[in-house]
């Protein structure tokens, strides 16, 4: 079967995006408001810089591991190896980039904030095969 590699490097692209930026915004969210006492939504601006500062980070070291999983990855495999692969990835890296990058609020933030932000990111590990099938329809523009 002959691999069309463009369609391969696209469908790997978009699916390292949406992953890399679901990834990153999980403890980036916990991290960033743990500090802030918010009684009952997060204010506007802090939203948008969440989602600003996920879409260029995350989405960007995403898609960097979208292409080279596109390259590298066989047209043979079946459907959802490759966004399977993706999603663990891009979990252990963006995850790790985004304690690293906000490593100042977790000093600011309770013990219960920070205990939670763990919660939250271990049960997003638990899950990351799962969301990696659920975005493998993606995958499909490769055939």
């Amino acid at each position: 079967m002959k691999q069309n590699l463009f369609r391969s490097i696209l469908a790997g692209m978009i699916i390292g995006f949406l992953l890399g930026s679901f990834y990153y915004v999980i403890p980036l969210r916990c991290l960033l408001t743990g500090p802030i006492k918010i009684t009952t939504f997060i204010p506007h601006d802090l939203y948008i810089a969440i989602l600003k500062q996920s879409f260029q980070i995350g989405g960007g070291i995403g898609v960097i591991i979208g292409l080279i999983s596109g390259f590298t990855t066989p047209i043979t495999m079946p459907r959802g190896h490759m966004s399977q692969s993706i999603s663990v990835k891009s979990f252990f890296i963006c995850t790790a980039v985004a304690f690293f990058l906000n490593a100042s609020h977790i000093l600011e933030t309770s013990f219960k904030g920070n205990a939670v932000t763990i919660i939250f990111v271990v049960v997003v590990f638990f899950l990351t095969l799962y969301i990696g099938r659920a975005v493998s329809l993606i995958e499909k523009i490769r055939e």
